[in-house]
Parts: structure tokens; C-alpha cells; sequence
């Protein structure tokens, strides 16, 4: 079992996957996110609690204008050395508490369909949706979820990639659930005597929708067919539901989740 964890962190530390790690050498504990996971709101969770952020109520276009980036490139800054190194993962992994930021899959996927591909001038840069090929806005969500299932997961973009990838073999001290962050984080504050915290996350639905006015099968619509956004049950039938199910079947297990 260690010799399984010290290769899938070498594997992990070799991969633009390490800078998703941020540590804590005040508190000794390591954040472990992941994109299209709140990571955004994980980074200014992070921030608040080593007072680097001044209001626990501010929004993430505040916490931009603040920082003077947005907090993804803030963490990407080596002088900050907010993001663990190679070596701190390693020999630090046994040593300090590790928090993991976790999301429902089936929620994730319909999340980066239509953050990513329904908002058309969202593109990411120099990155694609499924591989390193260039892709086309114009699919459905069925024909999207089906090109998904082709693409082995070492070789899909990561905010498509499993939450466990190339973190297999780590026992976390904390799993939080996307679902009800602020509730757990104030838990993991208080546990590890840390500032408490109750950082908004954005990003959520849009705007609420009654079942009455959803239109049904907007998994067979294309991108410019979708007038609103629903709740990401909508987007599936039965079949579509399966193949997420099969396709992210280990963050399902480990992470309990249910459709």
C-alpha cells in the first residue's frame, strides 16, 4: 500500500495535477481540490482562514478585484507558495490533515456542459473538452456524455477527469461534499482551531425553474436550442445516467453519492 501511494503521488506530483494541492504549514493541513469542484471557493475558503482574504461575506468578483487577479491565477504565483511542492507532498502527506472538496459527478459533468459549452464565448484556453483535439459547441448533451465515455480518464481534460485520479491510495482526514460546504468547513474549522468561514459559492444554478416549465429531453437539444437552464436531473434519462454512473463509478463509491 505505500509503495502504491509514494508511485501515485510521484505519478500526481509530474502532472499540472500538483498544483491543485494547497498547504497550510500554519494549520498542517493540505486542501486537496479539483476543477469544476468549487475549487474556486476552496481557494478563498483557504485565503480567509490565513487572513488573506478580509471579509468572510465577500464575492468571488470582490475577491478578483481584491487579489488583483482571479484566485485561480493568485495560487499559481510561486512566490505565494501557496500550492504544495513535489517534495511537500510526499513527505508531508502522513503529516499533515488532508481535506478533499468533492461534488455529485452526474451534477459536475451537466456543470461543465454548460459552463464550457452552452455559454459560447467561454472557452478555455489553450485546453479542450475531452482531449487535446479541437471540439466542436454545437452537440447535444447525449452526443457530449457519449464522447465522454470514449476518452480514458489520464487522457480527459481535468475538469472531466475522476476526483480520485492519482489520488487512489490517499486516506483523507476530511471528504466535504460540494453539496454542503459551508456547513462542513465550519465543522473542519472548528476541529483544527482554525478562523471559521462562510464563503459564498457562486456558481450555482442560475435561476430556480417549477418541473412545469422545463422542457422535457434537453439532453437531444442543441446548445443554441437551450433557452434556460434547468437542475441537472433534466439532463438525463435513464441511459445517460448509467453511463456516468459506469464512467465515474469510483468517485460514486468512495464519495457516496447517489444520483
Amino acid at each position: 500500500m505505500i509503495y502504491k501511494l509514494k508511485s501515485s503521488l510521484l505519478k500526481w506530483c509530474q502532472s499540472p495535477i500538483c498544483r491543485d494541492v494547497l498547504i497550510s504549514h500554519k494549520h498542517r493541513f493540505m486542501l486537496f481540490t479539483k476543477a469544476k469542484c468549487g475549487s474556486g471557493t476552496s481557494k478563498e475558503w483557504f485565503l480567509y482562514t490565513h487572513n488573506l482574504l478580509s471579509d468572510q461575506h465577500i464575492s468571488s468578483r470582490q475577491a478578483d478585484d481584491y487579489l488583483g487577479q482571479s484566485v485561480h491565477s493568485y495560487f499559481l504565483d510561486p512566490k505565494k507558495r501557496l500550492c504544495a511542492t513535489e517534495k511537500e507532498i510526499i513527505n508531508l502527506t502522513h503529516r499533515y490533515r488532508k481535506i478533499i472538496v468533492v461534488r455529485n459527478p452526474w451534477k459536475r459533468v451537466v456543470s461543465f456542459y454548460t459552463d464550457k459549452i452552452c455559454i459560447q464565448d467561454n472557452w478555455l484556453p489553450a485546453l479542450n473538452v475531452l482531449t487535446k483535439e479541437n471540439y466542436s459547441k454545437d452537440i447535444t448533451f447525449r452526443e457530449f456524455v457519449c464522447n465522454l465515455e470514449q476518452v480514458p480518464d489520464n487522457a480527459l481534460e481535468i475538469h472531466l477527469q475522476s476526483q480520485c485520479y492519482s489520488r487512489e491510495y490517499i486516506n483523507f482526514d476530511f471528504i466535504v461534499k460540494l453539496e454542503n460546504f459551508n456547513v462542513e468547513m465550519a465543522q473542519i474549522a472548528k476541529t483544527l482551531d482554525i478562523p471559521q468561514s462562510s464563503l459564498p459559492h457562486i456558481h450555482r444554478n442560475r435561476t430556480p425553474y417549477s418541473v412545469n416549465l422545463i422542457d422535457m429531453h434537453i439532453f437531444d437539444k442543441k446548445p443554441r436550442e437551450i433557452n434556460h437552464i434547468p437542475p441537472y436531473q433534466f439532463f438525463y434519462d435513464q441511459e445517460l445516467q448509467d453511463i456516468v454512473r459506469a464512467k465515474y463509478k469510483q468517485d460514486i463509491d468512495r464519495f457516496n453519492y447517489e444520483f
